[in-house]
């Protein structure tokens, strides 16, 4: 049913998103379409969130955390041409809730750091030592997470909230040469 259900949302929400994202990219290139831009920028982040829903249900629940993170950040880094590293545990175990919030939390940091940060590459850490570590830094131009040029995202929001309710700590930092790393500890 899950399958069906991202089959649904993949051949019909996605595409219509993607159509009306195409669209509103090219009218936004026009001098007198910032008002379009808008529509754009809303079509992207709805074409965003839609992918992600199918990701989350073509995944099994009991999927591995350590394969689900990999093969969403090939995803998003492919997508985006970007490169992605990785240094993953396997076989770390988690609650369902827990890994479909680490996989939301990654989504938005890849994508921000291929979309905003205009990283080249992107390095993902996964380990269990005290409790679940999970890094995502990236070499891209990087943005001050105290003092965001346009306040914090709603993206950071989320990332915040997720891991707040799973009782973890997110700390978002410049690196030292460029970039940007996103950090959440769950105890």
């Amino acid at each position: 049913e899950r399958r069906r259900i991202a089959r649904e949302l993949h051949d019909g929400l996605a595409q219509e998103l993607a159509f009306v994202a195409a669209q509103g990219r090219a009218l936004s290139r026009r001098p007198d379409a910032i008002d379009v831009k808008y529509l754009a920028n809303a079509a992207e982040r709805a074409l965003d969130e839609s992918r992600r829903a199918i990701a989350l249900l073509t995944h099994s629940p009991d999927e591995r955390l350590d394969l689900a993170l990999v093969q969403t950040v090939e995803e998003l880094a492919n997508r985006a041409g970007r490169r992605a590293r990785f240094n993953v545990e396997e076989g770390i175990e988690v609650p369902a809730k827990t890994r479909e919030a680490l996989l939301r939390i990654v989504r938005e940091a890849v994508t921000n750091a291929s979309r905003h940060g205009q990283a080249n590459t992107i390095d993902v850490t996964l380990e269990n030592g005290d409790g679940i570590r999970l890094l995502v830094a990236d070499d891209g131009i990087g943005f001050d997470p105290v003092d965001p040029i346009d306040g914090e995202g709603f993206g950071l929001t989320t990332m915040r909230a997720r891991t707040h309710d799973l009782g973890g700590d997110l700390t978002i930092r410049a690196r030292a040469g460029g970039g940007t790393e996103v950090e959440v500890v769950i105890p």
